[in-house]
């Protein structure tokens, strides 16, 4: 009986002292946990304070810092609404405040695109475009401000790049793609709507007056273009016809193209007409007339023939539409003259071509 009794006793002990450490670990837990926090809160204030922005540690979700942040109007929740991960909540810009694309920004904002993969590596990240707001989230609780503060600066050149994105129009196709492909990849709702956008804008910029338009870097027309994304989705956009670019381009020129050995420079605008030396600009290109002087038969002759010898569907259809005009003082034979009027609409001989250049 008295052995019975003791192991009772022993059990109950044993009960007692293990509720007795699991409350003493539970109160050390809690301490720990309510330590870590307020080193957090005190983190989070003094990013605030850092980067001038209101700190609000009354709210019942959590602590959060709230303003404006590179030009950008912003929300960091650490903790997250309800205490699971981050949160960033940014406002795009007023697309009547985006200044015109500079060309120096150019390089930056491709670097800002290229760095979507690393930053955006793993799969508890999503960015979200909703209207004019942007949802960040992340599984991660920040816990340090450097990474914090990292992580705004990204996101706020990169809502600050966004218009931008968009005047890049065909450049910014083969960056956003790889996103737009993969349904479960963590930008590819940023990634599709910028796409959207970039039909939008380069349709509403270049429908219709394609042939009004010539790339600066290539010399030719703007055209429409379509990039199959997978499945039966697709973006369209409007860009040069060679390199697909939409935002570095003459309008309402004429580019005439000149074959003459004493013209120094690689072209020259005079008034509507930009005229192109052929000497410096061997690629052939979109042009809309043709003017010879002071040129050898052989270079004319060698001339007409690449013309006559060019598989671009575009330009050959072109070609029959396009007046060549030769200088009266230009040493060229019949046989070159006849050359060139199988390739080119009328070719005529003239004393004088206005305003052609110096």
């Amino acid at each position: 009986m008295i052995d019975v009794v003791l192991l009772l006793l022993t059990i109950v002990g044993g009960t007692f002292a293990f509720e007795y450490m699991q409350g003493k670990t539970h109160t050390l837990t809690t301490k720990q946990t309510r330590r870590q926090r307020r080193k957090k809160i005190r983190s989070l204030a003094g990013l605030a304070s850092y980067s001038k922005l209101e700190f609000v540690s009354t709210n019942l979700k959590g602590p959060y810092i709230e303003g404006i942040y590179r030009g950008v109007h912003l929300k960091v929740t650490p903790f997250g609404e309800g205490g699971g991960g981050t949160e960033v909540r940014l406002h795009l810009p007023e697309a009547s405040s985006t200044p015109s694309f500079k060309k120096r920004d150019k390089h930056a904002i491709k670097r800002i695109l290229k760095r979507f993969p690393s930053v955006f590596a793993s799969s508890d990240r999503s960015l979200i475009f909703r209207g004019n707001k942007v949802l960040y989230r992340e599984k991660q609780v920040r816990t340090d401000t450097y990474g914090l503060r990292m992580l705004m600066n990204y996101l706020c050149d990169l809502v600050n790049a966004y218009p931008y994105i968009i005047q890049l129009g065909g450049e910014a196709i083969p960056l956003l793609k790889p996103f737009a492909i993969r349904d479960k990849h963590p930008l590819n709702n940023m990634a599709t709507r910028l796409l959207k956008e970039i039909d939008q804008f380069t349709t509403s910029a270049f429908k219709s007056r394609e042939a009004q338009v010539h790339c600066k870097l290539c010399l030719t027309h703007f055209d429409a273009h379509k990039d199959e994304l997978g499945g039966v989705l697709s973006v369209r956009y409007y860009g040069c016809r060679t390199c697909k670019q939409s935002q570095n381009y003459y309008e309402g020129l004429k580019l005439v193209l000149v074959l003459d050995q004493k013209m120094k420079d690689k072209w020259v605008q005079q008034d509507d007409a930009l005229f192109v030396n052929r000497f410096k600009h061997r690629q052939l290109f979109d042009f809309d007339e043709v003017l010879i002087r002071n040129a050898s038969d052989k270079d004319v002759a060698s001339f007409a023939i690449k013309v006559g010898n060019d598989t671009n569907a575009y330009r050959a259809e072109r070609y029959k539409a396009i007046p060549c005009t030769v200088m009266a003082d230009t040493s060229i034979s019949e046989n070159t003259i006849h050359m060139l009027g199988r390739v080119f609409k009328q070719v005529k001989r003239t004393e004088a071509y206005e305003n052609q250049p110096g």
